[in-house]
């Protein structure tokens, strides 16, 4: 349970960051109540059978007991027959050996409300994320940024009763750069990026993208001008072209097969390959490719601000390369920060960012 949590939390925040949340919450509304009610009705046959049917063997096997116990004792069983006094001795035995198999039995029984209980709280847990408070998501006012600057200022932020993850940080992204932000695990790189687009909302401080605070603009707005690549954004789509463009329109398949060439991951394929399967997220392929496909996806959106996080990981150095220069191209009418652990001193930045568990500082170039 706490699994399909967390996978639909994921998926979750793919259609926020690709602002795909209206059309498939029109779909959740009218699939959630029959989902839900299945659900609990499952439970509740399942944890009654489960009680129920040790509860009846040991009752029966308890009365065959006690009508032995009677005939042995009194001489005369249920139907006025006389039997033969006395306490046998395997009897006696049986009784104990009832006792001791009836304890699981008992246990199973008081372990009902449990079960229940524990899957009360999943739901509940599960269907707070789908009665959290709306965002402003409103339509009319998404127009594309003119400047594409990022700042924080003094922004803090921790997950429920733990330490700060982010305390007073304040920094400066420019406009139209190649931005680099590293630190230690635990320092808060890809909360940066949650926190820009609005997927987790900070304790204090501000963000400003576009000289604006970002609490105070429509999310519509925001994921219209950033864009973003994670492991945690699942592919979706039952085709690499859907995948990449969550599309089925015949105009798109140009953009997307050059996207992919540019890439290297169509090197001697035809437009063919936009038709291959994607299998359960793309598990069906290598770790290089499901990379450079959620890496086209992002691309694709033709966003001016592309947030990376950890982009170079299972591309070996032919298509690091490719990308490389890719991003060195875009960063002339884009702004693009990256989390990038591997510290390639052979990739040249602009602006080197460095978080700490006490310590921030900024590195110009």
């Amino acid at each position: 349970m706490i699994q399909t949590n967390i996978g639909l939390y994921i998926i979750y925040n793919w259609y926020k960051t690709f602002n795909r949340e209206g059309v498939e919450t029109e779909k959740f509304e009218k699939k959630s109540l029959d989902l839900y009610n299945s659900g609990k009705n499952y439970f509740l046959w399942y944890s009654l059978l489960k009680a129920l049917l040790p509860f009846m063997l040991y009752t029966m096997l308890g009365v065959v007991l006690v009508y032995a116990y009677y005939i042995n004792h009194s001489g005369t069983d249920f139907l006025g027959g006389r039997g033969t006094k006395g306490v046998s001795g395997a009897v006696i035995l049986v009784f104990i050996l009832q006792m001791v198999n009836f304890l699981p039995a008992l246990k199973r029984i008081l372990s009902v409300n449990i079960v229940w209980q524990t899957g009360d709280v999943s739901f509940k847990k599960l269907n707070s994320i789908f009665v959290a408070p709306d965002e402003n998501r409103k339509k009319n006012d998404s127009p594309l940024f003119e400047k594409r600057t990022i700042e924080f200022k003094d922004a803090s932020y921790s997950f429920a009763d733990d330490k700060p993850i982010l305390n007073n940080v304040s920094f400066f992204i420019p406009e139209n750069g190649f931005t680099l932000i590293e630190g230690s695990q635990g320092s808060g790189k890809s909360i940066l990026f949650k926190l820009i687009l609005g997927l987790y909302r900070l304790e204090k401080g501000e963000i400003l993208i576009n000289g604006q605070d970002i609490n105070l603009m429509s999310m519509h707005t925001l994921r219209k001008n950033v864009t973003m690549v994670s492991d945690e954004l699942s592919l979706i789509g039952r085709t690499v072209f859907e995948t990449i463009t969550y599309s089925r329109k015949e105009k798109f398949r140009t953009p997307a097969f050059a996207m992919l060439t540019s890439l290297g991951f169509t090197d001697g394929l035809d437009k063919k390959i936009l038709d291959a399967s994607i299998q359960n997220g793309g598990k069906n392929l290598s770790a290089g490719q499901r990379k450079l496909l959620l890496i086209a996806r992002a691309l694709l959106t033709r966003k001016k601000i592309i947030l990376l996080d950890e982009p170079f990981v299972d591309l070996d150095i032919a298509f690091k390369k490719r990308l490389v220069d890719l991003l060195y191209n875009l960063k002339k009418n884009h702004t693009i920060v990256v989390i990038d652990k591997s510290k390639d001193k052979a990739i040249e930045y602009d602006k080197i960012i460095q978080l700490g568990k006490n310590q921030f500082l900024e590195k110009h170039f």
